[in-house]
């Protein structure tokens, strides 16, 4: 591991918390759970410590996105220096959920747990013109 020291001999460590932020992204942030019944597909996502503010929900062709991004900037302030960073983390999943209705999902996000409901379009009963020979 490699460490930079500030003027003071103390560790400027930020490589340990890069990894950490790696590390904790791929041990289980917004792991999904998918039902599906006759009427509605429900999706389960864990996104402990998540603001609704920081996620975005979309579905197009299909295809229903869960996008989330944060900024965050630490300053800190010692006697004899000035540390700033910035942080910038993004996770995306995406779920086929074939015929769902785009005008009719719902969700919610409680406790580190984001459901969504996605209806499904209900099937159009066929109407068809029956052409008499002649």
């Amino acid at each position: 591991m490699f460490y930079l020291r500030d003027q003071n001999g103390n560790e400027l460590n930020w490589f340990d918390d890069l990894s950490k932020s790696i590390t904790s992204a791929s041990s289980g942030f917004m792991k999904a759970d998918i039902e599906e019944d006759e009427k509605e597909y429900k999706v389960t996502m864990d996104v402990p410590g998540v603001n609704k503010d920081n996620l975005e929900i979309s579905y197009n062709k299909d295809t229903l996105v869960v996008s989330y991004k944060k900024d965050e900037t630490k300053e800190e302030k010692k006697k004899n220096y000035v540390k700033h960073e910035r942080f910038t983390s993004s996770y995306k999943r995406s779920f086929y959920l074939e015929n769902g209705d785009a005008s009719n999902i719902h969700a919610h996000l409680e406790n580190g747990v984001l459901s969504i409901n996605v209806a499904k379009k209900t099937k159009e009963i066929d109407n068809k013109n029956v052409i008499t020979i002649e």
